[in-house]
Parts: C-alpha cells; structure tokens; sequence
C-alpha cells in the first residue's frame, strides 16, 4: 500500500521503478525492491502481510493499516495481482491497482496520480 497525504508535484521524485513488472516473491526482495526503487521520503512504512500475521483480503489486514497509521481510506492506494485482494480493499474505500505481469507499474501508478490531482 502507498499512503499520501499529498499528491507530489513530481512523480518522478516518488517513484523511479523500471517499466516492466518484476517477479517479487519472498519478503525480503519486495522490501529491497520498494527501497530501491522508491524515493523513501514518501513512503510511511512498508507493510508485508506475512510480518503482521494478518492475511488478504481479510478486512483484518486492511483495517489494521489504516487504524495504525490513522489514514482515511481514501488516501491510500493500494497494488496487489490478487482480484479478491483488489476488491476488499476496494470495498473500504481503498483506492486500488489490480497488476498483472505484464503491466507497466509506473505508468498506471502515473495515471492514478494524474487522475486524483
């Protein structure tokens, strides 16, 4: 999930990932990939689910991030290649991105962006 509590005036200062999804599949290489691809003075936290002990797409796990942080739904967006995780998020208020393979994620992230300006 990404929370903002501003739109940034430049995207490219948030997000500097490469322009093709990338196969992220143990804990540690999507913290690395977040960290190292990420401008991390927009970032609040980064929240794995197997870390929390609270599964997707339980409301549990959603509601867990938004009660600690204390964020309205609304100023979340969250990315996840899961359509049921997609859809409870998005059931919260959450603001969502359903990616797939071959996806250009900086790209839909740029058009969320653009849209909610």
């Amino acid at each position: 999930m990404i929370h903002y509590s501003s739109t940034p005036t430049n995207l490219e200062n948030l997000i500097t990932v490469p322009h093709s999804s990338q196969d992220l599949t143990s804990t540690s290489s999507i913290k690395d990939f977040i960290i190292n691809n990420f401008n991390s003075s927009y970032l609040d936290d980064i929240i794995i689910s197997s870390e929390i002990h609270l599964i997707k797409p339980n409301y549990d796990f959603y509601k867990y991030i938004l009660d600690k942080y204390n964020i309205n739904s609304n100023n979340v967006l969250f990315l996840d290649d899961n359509k049921d995780n997609i859809e409870s998020a998005g059931e919260m208020g959450i603001n969502t991105i359903l990616v797939n393979k071959n996806m250009n994620i900086y790209d839909e992230i740029c058009k969320y962006m653009i849209k909610y300006e």
